[in-house]
């Protein structure tokens, strides 16, 4: 799913993610042939569903939760 795809991504790159408001269902569902591309702030994709934004502080962000990186990778 994308919550997996996004947090792939975060390891490999070492930069944290921050969500935005995009239902739990859309990041943990089935989104079969999807693609997530990151973009810089000059490309429009229509069709396409705004995640988030790559942080440089390596945490996680969802809403008021977070958490950070090094914790999900020792999970």
């Amino acid at each position: 799913g994308v919550a997996e795809a996004v947090m792939k991504m975060a390891f490999g790159n070492g930069f944290g993610f921050k969500f935005n408001d995009v239902p739990m269902q859309e990041l943990f569902g089935y989104n079969y042939g999807a693609f997530i591309l990151e973009l810089d702030g000059s490309v429009k994709v229509d069709q396409a569903i705004e995640l988030g934004t790559v942080t440089k502080d390596t945490n996680f962000v969802y809403g008021s939760e977070s958490v950070a990186l090094s914790e999900v990778q020792s999970i």
